[in-house]
């Protein structure tokens, strides 16, 4: 699964992101959420899309 995501900062600063996930058919916005708190740290989701 490949798919694309907007973040945002503490500051406002938006970041473009490319996300692929191997053996993994289908991801929910919570888990989603929760690999990009763990990963990027200080960045949240703001919208994905595949």
């Amino acid at each position: 699964m490949k798919f694309k995501a907007d973040l945002t900062d503490t500051v406002g600063r938006l970041k473009l992101i490319e996300i692929e996930f191997t053996g993994k058919i289908k991801i929910t916005d919570c888990e989603l959420r929760q690999i990009i708190t763990k990963e990027l740290p200080g960045w949240r989701l703001l919208s994905w899309w595949v």
